[in-house]
């Protein structure tokens, strides 16, 4: 494998710098290599020498190597180093500074000066070759001329979207020269500090442009741009934005900002956030490993009386031999349903040793019942400071039963229909008010039996049209006797008030005779609907 090595001379010391490569089995023999190369060439490396330690770079692909092991001193008058460090390229091309050794262009200077023109076409020619392809300006771009962000650099890329509101897949001249300028500012610490993370971070290259901004701007988040931070951090939260999956990010941010510098986002089996992510009655963040250890203390605080925020050494071996040994059944379904609860890990531990403490005997047998149980008493909302109560409760000062939350009465069926009712217009007894001019107060049913009556006792006239209105009201008049006498308790006094009207001989005959014609006029409907019936049924047939 091909090793390349940098050893830079320092600024006051006057040499140049020196390039090598080498072929190596491994890394560490080539570090070795390396340092024998220097030490057979009398160069002195490290504090108080002319020379800094050497820096591995990448392989360049040049025709113009030196040879193996050789330390070649005119490599950096050609070659200098790209934005990541490692990577070698072409030296910019300076107008005012004659080279040493003729450079090949693609473009051919003649010796003579030309015409402007073509002098003017060399020249660009020969800047595209050497200068940096991120700031070459055509002749014919302006100040509004955009420029593609994915064609430059990952550094200048990532520099892009750092000063950028919104994703940027394109920048202007002006945006071009500020990103090159942030770059080569090293007194700027948060920009080195950006580029040194994106350096020490294994796939941040791979990420798209919106994929880009959107880190920059979950820096700028956690990082604000004026103050100043510590590289570590830095790069300890890249790698972290990096491995958290996408949902997750914006909870990591959040944290991070607000100075809880989580490492991840616990979640239940079921894929809600169980959460852990808040302050609480700990020195540490909780885990489902520290959440096994409390339920075993509210266990073992049935019978014992002990501090759980410093328990004994016997309580505490106690404890981890519930966990390890995975016998307890009630541990084990206590286990399962605090694990599974969504935000299971924000409570103190107070609350819970509490809880599981006070839960009652073989109530974990029942996991519905259970869960039901902890809804109740897992009330706590400032789980930083837990009430005194539930502290008292876990540590056996208290035998309290753990305090639920108030239970608001429901409105029975009864008292919803009434509502509804009234809510449609209807009146209800108590809801109502029984003084609005919209409800009637008139007995409806005696006006209409009266009404009933006067047109019962009006005499028969020959007319079938008037036969047939008499029927009718005898009809009504007989149906309301029938059902008053019929539906009516003799024993109810209120019923033995009811008057029934007595018929004379005369209109019992009348009525007998209209009752008569009214069954033939059915018979004769019937018969026609049954012939017109049969019409149809034929011409279906047909």
């Amino acid at each position: 494998m091909m090793y390349a090595y940098l050893i830079k001379a320092r600024p006051k010391a006057g040499k140049p710098n020196l390039f090598t490569w080498f072929d190596c089995k491994s890394d560490s023999r080539a570090d070795r290599e390396i340092m024998n190369i220097l030490e057979d060439n009398d160069i002195e490396t490290g504090r108080g020498a002319d020379y800094m330690l050497p820096v591995r770079t990448n392989v360049p692909v040049f025709d113009d190597l030196p040879e193996e092991c050789q330390l070649d001193e005119a490599w950096c008058d050609r070659y200098e180093l790209s934005e990541d460090g490692k990577t070698w390229q072409k030296v910019a091309a300076v107008v005012d500074e004659v080279p040493e050794a003729p450079v090949v262009t693609n473009a051919v200077v003649p010796e003579n000066p030309a015409p402007e023109e073509t002098s003017t076409e060399s020249a660009a020619t020969s800047d595209s070759t050497q200068m940096d392809k991120d700031l070459v300006v055509d002749a014919n771009d302006n100040d509004l001329t955009e420029y593609p962000v994915a064609e430059m650099a990952f550094g200048r890329r990532l520099l892009s979207q750092l000063i950028s509101t919104v994703t940027a897949h394109h920048i202007k001249h002006a945006q071009r020269v500020q990103i090159m300028e942030m770059s080569l500012d090293t007194d700027n610490s948060y920009v080195q500090n950006l580029l040194l993370a994106a350096r020490h971070a294994p796939g941040i290259e791979d990420l798209s442009t919106a994929q880009l901004w959107k880190y920059t701007h979950a820096i700028k988040t956690v990082f604000p741009m004026e103050k100043r931070h510590e590289l570590a951090r830095v790069i300890q939260f890249t790698n972290l934005w990096l491995t958290t999956e996408h949902i997750d990010r914006g909870i990591l941010v959040r944290e991070w900002a607000a100075g809880n510098y989580i490492t991840s986002v616990p979640r239940t089996p079921s894929g809600a956030i169980a959460g852990g992510l808040n302050n609480t009655d700990r020195l540490t963040p909780q885990t489902a490993l520290g959440l096994e250890y409390e339920i075993a203390l509210g266990i073992l605080a049935r019978a014992r009386e002990f501090d759980i925020y410093n328990p004994p050494l016997e309580t505490d071996i106690m404890a981890n031999s519930i966990m390890n040994k995975y016998e307890n059944e009630e541990f084990l379904a206590t286990r399962d349903i605090f694990i599974s609860m969504p935000g299971g890990f924000d409570f103190s531990r107070a609350c819970n040793v509490a809880t599981v403490k006070t839960t009652p005997l073989d109530l974990w047998k029942t996991p519905a019942k259970h869960l039901e149980y902890l809804n109740r008493v897992m009330t706590e909302t400032d789980h930083a400071h837990p009430d005194q109560l539930l502290v008292d409760i876990a540590c056996g000062r208290s035998s309290l039963p753990m305090p639920m939350a108030v239970e608001t009465n429901q409105p029975s069926v009864e008292e919803v229909n009434k509502q509804l009712a009234a809510a449609r217009g209807e009146f209800v007894e108590g809801i109502s008010d029984p003084s609005d001019p919209q409800w009637v107060h008139e007995d409806l049913s005696k006006s209409t039996s009266n009404e009933v009556e006067k047109e019962a006792i009006q005499p028969a006239e020959n007319t079938s049209d008037e036969q047939m209105e008499a029927t009718d009201s005898n009809e009504i008049a007989g149906s309301a006797e029938v059902s008053a006498g019929e539906g009516t308790d003799a024993n109810d006094p209120q019923a033995a008030a009811v008057e029934v009207p007595e018929l004379t001989e005369a209109e019992e005959e009348s009525s007998a005779q209209q009752i008569q014609n009214l069954t033939q006029r059915i018979e004769r409907l019937e018969s026609a609907l049954a012939a017109l019936g049969s019409v149809f049924t034929t011409a279906e047939v047909a």
